[in-house]
């Protein structure tokens, strides 16, 4: 096994333990949350996914990525909900 290989058998074994743990803290995590409303944490949710996604373009400096499919009548209509 090269070292390269063995790199990144150590990162999925360390993403799977991280995997693992959010998964085994989630019921606390929900439960702790049982006394907010659905619709606060949706509103959060939302949010806060804005900032870190606009946090991530300005540093990953992909705005213009961002321009160029707003102008792309063709890549809207793929991110547009479906028209039944």
């Amino acid at each position: 096994m090269s070292l390269e290989e063995q790199q990144r058998a150590k990162q999925g074994v360390l993403l799977a333990i991280g995997a693992y743990t959010m998964w085994g803290i989630a019921p606390i995590y929900f439960k702790a949350l049982s006394s907010v409303s659905p619709l606060e944490i949706l509103s959060h949710r939302v949010i806060w996914s804005f900032v870190l996604l606009t946090v991530l373009l300005h540093f990953g400096r992909r705005w213009r990525s961002v321009r160029d499919v707003l102008r792309s009548k063709k890549k809207m209509g793929y991110l547009s909900p479906p028209h039944y």
